[in-house]
């Protein structure tokens, strides 16, 4: 798949800096890192991802084995999980090292079911740390693709199937460069095009620029499971 790098630069004035408390630098260093954490998981996650050559990689869940879910009731949860459990061995997939990535609000709600004797039927769900379900390991994220009305998607992954290569943080500041002020910058150094540039030096400026470099793929397309509209109550 390549290599991909997932970068966000903030720009404060030098007044801020010298005069904020706590110190601004901390706080956009910290906003970056935060932007550059959320921008991964979406791109990770999200099935409507397919990815773009040269520019960053397709979600997991793009273009895997997906079924809409049956019910809201504890027993069509049950029904949805033992499918794709069904398509995992069906596969052979090693399911022992999957993972369920779930939306908080699925937690909350299968969490929440309870029997007719009174008792949770998902006690091992945790809404908060993600705990686990139906045996396996949960991981929560408020990126999975969803809504309240419509639902969240339920994703099954098979962590050894998926492969990541990191290049590691790197975080750094200037107050001599001079920067394209726009949102979706058209500068590039390979095919540079005309833009106007705005100097740090000479606005009383400073630039913080986070660069992470990260990509992933599936080795096969059944290492994951996708269950859609899930909206168990």
């Amino acid at each position: 798949v390549g290599s991909h790098k997932l970068g966000a630069i903030a720009v404060f004035t030098e007044e801020l800096l010298r005069r904020s408390e706590p110190a601004a630098e901390m706080l956009v260093r910290d906003d970056l890192l935060n932007a550059v954490v959320q921008a991964v998981d979406v791109a990770f996650i999200d099935q409507a991802n397919a990815g773009i050559a040269g520019v960053k990689p397709a979600s997991i869940a793009n273009g895997a084995t997906s079924a809409v879910a049956s019910g809201t009731t504890a027993e069509k949860v049950r029904y949805d999980v033992k499918a794709a459990y069904g398509a995992f061995v069906a596969a052979n997939q090693p399911i022992a090292s999957g993972v369920w990535i779930m939306h908080p609000s699925t937690a909350l709600a299968l969490s929440m079911m309870y029997g007719p004797t009174a008792l949770r039927e998902f006690p091992g769900v945790d809404f908060v740390t993600g705990g686990t379900f139906e045996g396996l390991p949960v991981v929560l994220s408020t990126n999975v693709p969803g809504t309240p009305v419509a639902g969240y998607d339920l994703i099954l992954a098979v962590q050894n199937e998926i492969l990541v290569a990191e290049g590691g943080l790197a975080i750094d500041a200037s107050r001599e460069a001079s920067l394209e002020m726009d949102t979706a910058p058209a500068h590039d150094s390979k095919t540079p095009t005309p833009a106007s540039l705005v100097s740090l030096w000479q606005t009383g400026a400073m630039a913080i620029k986070a660069i992470r470099g990260i990509t992933w793929n599936r080795r096969r397309p059944t290492a994951v499971y996708r269950i859609s509209g899930a909206k168990y109550a």
